[in-house]
């Protein structure tokens, strides 16, 4: 179970501007943001191993992979849901 929460956490890469290294974090980077363009290294983010966000592309394509993504877990939410019996349905 602990191996299946793991691999749904977000993600974030880049490579440090000073060392050249690269960098992995559950945590974005300070100069991260999904709202507008960004002013810092690339910055790729993943979800389920999934990438959802890269700072590389145009703002535009940036916006629909992260609402594909969004649809992604909305659908596998409620497909994880559609099989649970509801409590009315015990009644009769």
């Amino acid at each position: 179970m602990l191996a299946s929460a793991a691999s749904l956490a977000q993600v974030y890469s880049w490579k440090d501007p000073e060392s050249g290294a690269t960098k992995i974090s559950n945590l974005a980077p300070p100069w991260y943001t999904v709202r507008a363009e960004v002013r810092g290294p690339r910055t790729l983010a993943t979800l389920g191993g999934k990438l959802i966000d890269d700072t590389a592309l145009p703002y535009e394509k940036r916006v629909e992979l992260l609402q594909s993504a969004a649809k992604g877990q909305k659908d596998k939410a409620g497909v994880q849901v559609a099989g649970a019996k509801s409590p009315d349905s015990e009644k009769d």
